[in-house]
């Protein structure tokens, strides 16, 4: 039988229906529910689309049910293992495949018991896993990319036997009005080329420069013949010499031969 009880509202005592035939709290819920969202609320908590970070690498996104025990929380089978597979050795590849599923869903308990941490960060939004040191394979960690090919290229390509470069910097001004004693107009221009060319074990590098206003418009820069021996660390130059000066020693220019290791080669 229906149990009737009174509550005090603005416009006096209302009476309020609580039972079987009245409406309780769950059904307004639901009702409210399905009015926002267009559909029935569904029971527990639903699946969750987070970034997946292993071993502190972003391995894309993954399919989560998260529950109140840390353990309980479901993963996608699936993307686990293809994005986490790549991180373990032979005997935690073994080991990972073979621990049980539900409906290719596998627990964060599950994983624990094999070494596998996988912690959902409710902060951040982030499922992030830790696996056990002695399920890792080693990974190259490649600290300069210095000679690396492209990773898009299936196999490396060398050096071309003959190359050249020229970088031509140029700049040609127009004063309108100055207060100095300057004159005003177009100023004369200046270029400047910088340049080489290499030829199989041998390179030639130039400099020249330009200034349209100058007795002499044109006047070379530094030309040398730059010679390479990776086998012995060598390089051999021929022509006008670069070389470091140190304190109060000044830099003068001299034509020669040099000899002097460069293990960069």
């Amino acid at each position: 039988m229906p149990l009737s009880a009174w509550s005090q509202g603005a416009g006096g005592a209302a009476p309020s229906t609580t039972g079987d035939g009245g409406k309780t709290a769950g059904s307004d819920t639901d009702k409210l529910f399905e009015q926002v969202f267009g559909r029935r609320q569904g029971p527990g908590q639903p699946s969750l689309e987070v970034p997946l970070v292993v071993d502190g690498v972003d391995r894309g996104t993954i399919s989560i049910d998260v529950a109140d025990d840390p353990f309980e929380t479901q993963m996608d089978r699936a993307a686990l293992v293809e994005q986490v597979v790549d991180f373990l050795n032979q005997d935690g590849e073994d080991q990972f495949l073979a621990l049980p599923h539900d409906n290719d869903k596998i627990s964060a308990g599950t994983l624990f018991e094999i070494g596998i941490t996988a912690e959902f960060d409710s902060a951040d939004l982030v499922l992030r896993i830790d696996i056990d040191p002695e399920l890792r394979k080693p990974l190259p960690l490649n600290l300069t990319n210095r000679g690396q090919p492209p990773r898009s290229l299936t196999k490396p390509i060398g050096p071309a036997p003959t190359s050249a470069y020229v970088n031509v910097r140029t700049g040609l001004d127009h004063v309108h009005e100055t207060t100095g004693a300057g004159k005003t107009g177009k100023r004369p221009m200046r270029v400047d080329l910088a340049g080489a060319v290499a030829i199989p074990r041998a390179a030639f590098d130039y400099r020249f420069s330009y200034n349209e206003n100058s007795v002499r418009p044109w006047q070379r820069g530094d030309l040398r013949i730059l010679q390479d021996f990776p086998d012995s660390a060598m390089r051999w130059t021929y022509g006008d010499l670069s070389f470091p000066t140190t304190n109060f020693q000044s830099f003068v220019p001299m034509a020669g031969i040099t000899a002097a290791r460069n293990y960069a080669l």
